[in-house]
């Protein structure tokens, strides 16, 4: 869900919807009427990050597709949604965004792929070397969290069993590379971090297996 800054509107996304839907809200924040369809794409949806100005929204799609798609000032999603091919692969893609670069994983690698100033991605996505990456953070964060696997010594990598992971966090530079971290978590053995969240008034990060 994401609500916006500027409109008393509701965006959602999730499973088994065919798009983006929005909910008109009272200005007391309950919903009120029907909310509004715009089908576009597959059914499963993942992230749904915001642009800067909040005219424009970026989403994971099925299968490893990157779909963006511009809102009016009336908050209305255009139908010209763009879509851009990751790879083939059956996966949903989770997305995060630091400026103007987005991030995903895939093959426990991390990726990243420049978005240009209508913010859609532009070139390829490039993998980034010595980052063992299993998942990330979605959404629109000041840094990049990564969660960092662990894996078994295995004959063919491909089959290697998690043993742990961390969490790091990273601030990238202006051409969207991490470079080293900034903080590493404590080793979880044998658990794999699914869900994060933040304390906005204390800072206190929550991780869930």
């Amino acid at each position: 869900m994401l609500l916006d800054p500027k409109l008393p509107l509701l965006y959602t996304i999730g499973w088994g919807g065919n798009g983006l839907f929005t909910m008109p809200l009272k200005k007391d924040g309950e919903p009120t009427g029907e909310p509004m369809s715009y089908p576009f794409g597959y059914n499963a949806k993942s992230a749904m990050i915001p642009s800067d100005k909040f005219d424009c929204l970026i989403f994971g799609g099925h299968p490893s597709t990157v779909e963006v798609g511009d809102l009016n000032t009336a908050g209305d999603l255009e139908q010209s949604v763009s879509k851009f091919k990751i790879v083939e692969s059956p996966e949903v893609v989770q997305l995060a965004r630091v400026g103007r670069s987005i991030y995903f994983t895939r093959e426990k690698q991390l990726w990243v792929w420049p978005l240009d100033r209508d913010w859609r991605p532009v070139d390829a996505p490039k993998p980034i070397p010595k980052i063992s990456a299993v998942g990330l953070w979605e959404g629109l964060h000041p840094f990049l969290y990564v969660v960092l696997g662990e894996f078994e010594p295995n004959a063919n990598p491909k089959d290697s069993k998690l043993a742990a992971t961390r969490l790091a966090r990273f601030k990238p530079d202006a051409a969207g590379q991490p470079g080293q971290p900034e903080f590493v978590s404590e080793r979880f053995e044998g658990k794999t971090i699914r869900r994060i969240a933040m304390d906005e008034s204390t800072g206190v990060i929550y991780v869930g297996f």
